[in-house]
């Protein structure tokens, strides 16, 4: 995956997720694709999305995926979101 493809799946977990549930689309996004982002510069990642201060969300969710699983509702807040 291109770090201009991630950027824009990290802008649409961002803006197309409901009002007090972004920093949840953004976790599930870094545990979803955490091994991905560990290609990119996250910085420049997230400058490229127009998003900002989400650096220790997304280092949050990256460290997570190594210890949890996205269930079946989680799955589907994704779809919801394009992801």
């Amino acid at each position: 995956m291109t770090k201009r493809t991630m950027a824009k799946m990290l802008a649409q977990a961002y803006f197309e997720a409901p009002r007090g549930k972004i920093t949840l689309a953004v976790r599930l996004f870094s545990i979803k694709y955490a091994e991905e982002l560990k290609r990119y510069n996250l910085r420049e990642l997230i400058h490229l999305a127009e998003v900002t201060q989400l650096e220790p969300t997304i280092k949050d969710g990256m460290n997570l995926s190594e210890y949890v699983r996205i269930n079946s509702k989680g799955r589907r807040f994704l779809e919801q979101l394009g992801l």
